[in-house]
């Protein structure tokens, strides 16, 4: 605390109190939030000591410069041995620092080892969903998180069934839209009863997933697997339902274009390239391009995305290559979530238009009453950093951003599906 000296102004204290040796480690946060206050005030009253210093220099006459340079001299003995004791200060700080690091490393690893603990038991779905999934570190997943929320994803769907109304009548798939989930799940409850399953499994709850899959959540995941092992007929349920089957692509590059045609003989084309790659033993159920056909830009090849339902026939593929008319193409996993999605109703990223439940915004100015189509404003704004431009614009720097942190996610994916 500053004391008054014999000229007027004030002279705050060189050195903190003294701390005895050894217990820097019990500092609690408010003693140093105290010291932290009592070192802006220290500052202060320099700060006020110079300029009331400087006020007598500029109003004083000859006889008092004197007096103003013995003034001066003090001060600046005083700042010399505060900044002495703020060295000291920064050392106790870092010890502190270090016990916390160590206390943040100890509680990482025992968050770890709950984590290794949760993989092992067998536990409810209501355990398995209170975990906390990882959160991403300024937009930047590093491969360690990656690799865990993968593992807790895994583990999930152990406790999942999922169903998909793609091939139900369109008056289905609305229903199952506009429908109260309570009454869903009353109606695939009714469907599960009708097949008699041991043990009589019951839904713990359900969701929605886009706009006609339906996904249900039971309490173990031995009642899942007896659900999903059953065969039900969920036509019981919904006209079209059906269990949905994952679906895994892979990207095959350099495919000439008289390869395939797809308006012509396309089941055909199919069955000989799985002739042909009989010994990955892959079953094809759609091939597509990756690309639009450019009409100004013809190419002699192009590139073509192969769908499966067969994990290790993919995997297969990947690591062996893919075999067209004798030659041996290279193929990669078709990962459309690690490149730029931006949506057209609200043009912001990682998402579709179908998908997204955000007011549809014009990608010219930005406004929400009216859409891109609509818009006659004379000046552009984006929706996503607010520039001057559209919203789809390449050197957007929200786009740009996104654009390095997808890069870095390839680059830490495996070139496998696991």
């Amino acid at each position: 605390m500053a004391k008054p000296t014999s000229s007027g102004f004030t002279q705050p204290t060189a050195t903190p109190p003294s701390m005895p040796a050894g217990e820097s480690s019990s500092i609690s946060d408010s003693q140093q939030s105290i010291q932290m206050h009592g070192s802006q005030n220290k500052i202060e009253g320099f700060i006020k000591d110079l300029e009331e210093l400087h006020k007598f220099v500029r109003e004083s006459r000859a006889k008092g410069r004197d007096e103003a340079v013995e003034r001066a001299d003090k001060l600046i003995k005083d700042m010399r041995n505060y900044a002495t004791a703020q060295v000291d200060t920064s050392r106790l700080l870092t010890n502190i620092g270090q016990e916390i690091q160590t206390k943040i490393t100890q509680q990482i690893q025992h968050q770890f080892q709950a984590l290794q603990t949760n993989l092992k038991d067998n536990k409810t779905w209501a355990q398995v969903a209170a975990t906390p999934p990882s959160q991403p570190e300024n937009r930047s997943v590093s491969m360690e998180k990656r690799k865990e929320v993968e593992r807790t994803c895994k583990q999930r769907a152990e406790y999942e069934v999922t169903l998909t109304a793609a091939a139900s009548p369109t008056e289905v798939k609305d229903a199952i839209k506009t429908h109260h989930p309570r009454d869903i799940t009353e109606t695939l409850q009714r469907a599960i009863d009708e097949a008699k399953l041991q043990g009589n499994p019951r839904q713990h709850s359900i969701n929605k997933l886009g706009a006609y899959n339906i996904r249900l959540i039971f309490k173990t995941k031995e009642i899942a697997k007896t659900v999903r092992d059953a065969g039900i007929d969920w036509n019981h349920a919904f006209l079209g339902l059906s269990p949905h089957k994952p679906k895994y692509g892979i990207v095959i590059h350099g495919v000439p274009n008289e390869a395939i045609d797809f308006d012509n003989e396309y089941d055909n084309t199919i069955q000989e390239w799985e002739a042909q790659n009989s010994e990955k033993g892959i079953k094809i159920t759609r091939v597509t391009m990756l690309h639009r056909q450019e009409k100004h830009k013809p190419t002699p090849h192009k590139s073509l995305i192969v769908f499966t339902e067969d994990k290790e026939a993919a995997n297969k593929c990947i690591k062996l290559r893919f075999l067209i008319d004798g030659m041996r193409l290279k193929v990669e996993k078709y990962v459309p979530h690690l490149y730029i999605n931006q949506c057209f109703r609200c043009h912001g990223f990682g998402h579709r238009a179908m998908q997204c439940k955000k007011k549809e915004r014009c990608g010219k100015c930005s406004d929400d009453k009216h859409t891109t189509m609509e818009c006659h404003a004379s000046e552009m704004k984006c929706t996503n950093c607010k520039g001057n431009h559209a919203a789809w614009i390449a050197e957007c720097p929200v786009k740009t951003e996104e654009s390095s942190r997808l890069t870095q996610m390839r680059r830490e994916a495996s070139i496998y599906f696991a």
